[in-house]
């Protein structure tokens, strides 16, 4: 067994994941997806710079609703922001 191409096959897992990293994600990201048979593919970005997420399907729902909240939240938090300057709230 070649180490290099199959190590990522052992790592541990803590909680349901195994990697923690931070990324930046802006509006002009490519972000497409593939379906499987056992999971559901994410990538952000495309070839050498991409960032890819295998998900189950409990996993992409529990994404879904995660990013669902969080946007309503940043709406309604910028729209507060908004008001309290005396500007126009804008669409996204």
């Amino acid at each position: 067994m070649d180490s290099s191409k199959e190590s990522w096959l052992f790592v541990h897992h803590f909680q349901g994941i195994s990697v923690d990293a931070a990324v930046s994600v802006d509006g002009d990201c490519t972000i497409t997806h593939g379906v499987n048979t056992d999971h559901i593919e994410i990538e952000f970005g495309h070839s050498a710079g991409s960032l890819q997420l295998c998900l189950t399907e409990n996993a992409a729902v529990k994404l879904v609703n995660a990013v669902t909240v969080a946007v309503e939240e940043f709406r309604q938090h910028r729209a507060t922001l908004d008001r309290s300057d005396g500007l126009r709230v804008s669409e996204i």
